[in-house]
């Protein structure tokens, strides 16, 4: 892989390829963790007693749809407003996580910019306590210039993209602190045409 390649895959993640929507209707059991007291009796875990509740998986879920309809409508004030100001993101070719909502923020609308029909569906969520795991459905094409963090642009190649990839969302209250991204970025510049199966 050619230094450019990596770059146009790290600046592709960095920039955020996401999505959300509609997801399925089935519940999740929360499970609640026991210890043994002196006595041998089970008793609720003191550390988990002591921790603030955590949002249900519904609210969970309605906070991600919010996200999607926020991306989907490039309303980037809401977005960043979903996310705790130390929000982090990971991606498979992130060097380094993006640490901030601030700094997410600005790789989403970097990105809307390379792909302005950018568009993305929630197909998918279930979880536990303060974490949920998504599945979600990508699709764009890159009619516009896609611009590096130091300046350099990728012409538009034109080209389609749909893609499914999953994340782990961790919520700090009733916002976004974690978002973990896992995804086949081959895939996507063979779909952009950067490269050749």
């Amino acid at each position: 892989m050619t230094v450019f390649t990596h770059r146009i895959l790290s600046s592709l993640v960095g920039l955020g390829l996401l999505t959300l929507g509609a997801c399925s209707s089935a519940d999740d059991e929360t499970l609640e963790l026991e210890t043994a007291d002196t006595n041998g009796a089970a008793t609720p875990d003191t550390a988990a007693a002591d921790a603030p509740a955590a949002l249900s998986r519904e609210a969970q879920i309605a906070i991600i749809e919010q996200r999607l309809d926020a991306t989907n409508g490039r309303d980037w004030e809401t977005w960043e407003s979903l996310h705790t100001p130390d929000a982090i993101r990971t991606a498979p070719e992130l060097e380094e996580p993006l640490q901030s909502a601030a700094a997410m923020r600005a790789a989403i609308e970097t990105l809307s910019v390379a792909f302005p029909d950018y568009h993305l569906e929630l197909e998918r969520a279930f979880g536990q306590g303060e974490w949920l795991a998504l599945r979600i459905h990508t699709t764009g094409t890159m009619t516009g210039p896609l611009t590096f963090s130091d300046g350099t642009q990728l012409p538009p190649t034109g080209q389609p993209i749909q893609q499914d990839w999953a994340a782990l969302v961790r919520f700090e209250g009733e916002r976004i602190a974690e978002f973990h991204e896992f995804y086949d970025q081959l895939t996507l510049m063979v779909q952009l045409g950067l490269i050749t199966p």
